[in-house]
C-alpha cells in the first residue's frame, strides 16, 4: 500500500526500499546516507522480513534483531515523511512515528474527507492536501523552496533515539508477556496434592466389590 501510494503521488521516500527480486527473496531498506547512491552504500541493509518471532530473535541473534528494528524505524519514517509531505501534522514523537497503520489510514482515508468540528486534540486540525508535493511536479516539487520550508518545520526526534525507544518498548513488552502467558493444558491436569482422598479406596474398587457380592 505504501509503495503504491508513493508511485501514485510520484514521491521518492527518503530511505530506499529494495523489493524482492531474482536472487534476493526478502525486502530490505537502506539507511538515509546510503539510499539512492549505489556507488556510496555503506553499512548493512536493514531487513524488513524475519522468520522468527521477535522475542526469539532477540535471544538467539541480537545483531539481527537490532537491524530489523532499525529497519522498522526507517520504514516508519518513510510513512511519516510521506504523510508530512502531503500536509499531515502532529507526527512529532517516536510513538506517533511508529504508528504506521494509523498514519497510513490518516493519509489515505482521512485526507480525502473533511475533518469534523468535534475532532479530538489528537486528530488533524485541518484536512491535509493530498498530492500537495511530488518529485515529478515542477511547480510543487518536494525539493522546491516551499517544500524545503514545509519539511524543515517538522520537529521529529532523531531516528537513533526513536529506534532506542522502540527497542526498549518491545523488550519491556516481551518481558511482561513471559509473566502473563499461561498454558491452558496446565489447568486440565489435576495435581496429586489437589486430588480428593476417598475413604475405602477409589470408586472402581468399590464397584468391583459390589459386583462380586451380587454374584
Amino acid at each position: 500500500m505504501f509503495i503504491a501510494a508513493c508511485h501514485y503521488l510520484g514521491v521518492r521516500p527518503p530511505a530506499e526500499i529494495i523489493a524482492p527480486h531474482a536472487g534476493f527473496p526478502t525486502p530490505v531498506i537502506l539507511s538515509l546516507q546510503s539510499s539512492y547512491r549505489a556507488s556510496q552504500r555503506t553499512g548493512k541493509p536493514r531487513p524488513l522480513y524475519i522468520e522468527k518471532p521477535l522475542p526469539l530473535l532477540y535471544k538467539e541473534d541480537q545483531s539481527a534483531y537490532n537491524l530489523f528494528v532499525d529497519g522498522l524505524v526507517l520504514f516508519a519514517f518513510n510513512i511519516a515523511w510521506l504523510c508530512r509531505s502531503q500536509g499531515l501534522d502532529g507526527l512529532n514523537t517516536w510513538e506517533s512515528l511508529c504508528m504506521m497503520g494509523r498514519n497510513l489510514h490518516d493519509l489515505l482515508i482521512v485526507s480525502t474527507t473533511t475533518v469534523t468540528e468535534n475532532a479530538t486534540s489528537n486528530s488533524l486540525n485541518k484536512a491535509p492536501s493530498f498530492g500537495q508535493f511530488s518529485h515529478v511536479n515542477s511547480n510543487q516539487d518536494v525539493a522546491s523552496d516551499i517544500g524545503v520550508v514545509t519539511m524543515s518545520k517538522w520537529d521529529l526526534p532523531s531516528l537513533v533515539q526513536a529506534s532506542d525507544k522502540l527497542k526498549a518498548h518491545l523488550l519491556a513488552e516481551s518481558m511482561n508477556a513471559e509473566w502473563e502467558m499461561l498454558n491452558l493444558k496446565d489447568f486440565d491436569e489435576q495435581r496429586d496434592d489437589e486430588k480428593a482422598i476417598l475413604v475405602g479406596g477409589p470408586n472402581w474398587a468399590m464397584q468391583d466389590q459390589s459386583k462380586s457380592s451380587r454374584v
